[in-house]
C-alpha cells in the first residue's frame, strides 16, 4: 500500500509544480478563527491568523450535496493541492478580495493511505 500511496503523492506534487508553473495556481488566504476566540494581554481579541496558498479556484454553479444530506448551489470550488485542515468557522479569501461561506469541506485522496493528499472546499 505504501508503493501507491508514493505514486500518488509523486502525482500530486507534480500537478503542483507544473501548474504552479504555468501560473494556473491562485493565492488564496485562509484565516483561522480560534474557538473560543481568544485575546491579547491588554483584553481586544486576537487577529484570526491568515495563511496563503497556492490552489486551484474555479467558479461555477454547482448542486452539492453535503455527507448530511443537505443540497446547496455552490458558487465556487477551491481545491488545495495539499493537505489543508479547515473548520466551519474559518474562511478563505478569494484572489478576487471576496470571502465565501465555507459549505461542504472535502478531503482528497485516501485517508488510509497515511493522511489526505488535496483538500477541496465547495463554497456558497
Amino acid at each position: 500500500m505504501s508503493g501507491l500511496a508514493d505514486i500518488l503523492r509523486g502525482g500530486v506534487a507534480t500537478a503542483k509544480r507544473i501548474l504552479g508553473d504555468g501560473g494556473l495556481l491562485a493565492s488564496v488566504y485562509v484565516r483561522r478563527t480560534a474557538s473560543p476566540p481568544t485575546r491579547n494581554e491588554d483584553g481586544t481579541p486576537k487577529r484570526p491568523t491568515r495563511v496563503r496558498y497556492d490552489a486551484l479556484v474555479g467558479k461555477s454553479n454547482r448542486l452539492v450535496r453535503t455527507a448530511g444530506g443537505t443540497e446547496f448551489v455552490a458558487t465556487s470550488k477551491i481545491t488545495f493541492l495539499e493537505p489543508v485542515i479547515l473548520g466551519a468557522e474559518d474562511a478563505v479569501e478569494l484572489p478576487d478580495g471576496t470571502i465565501p461561506t465555507l459549505q461542504a469541506l472535502g478531503e482528497g485522496v485516501q485517508p488510509a493511505l497515511g493522511g489526505n493528499l488535496t483538500t477541496s472546499v465547495y463554497c456558497g
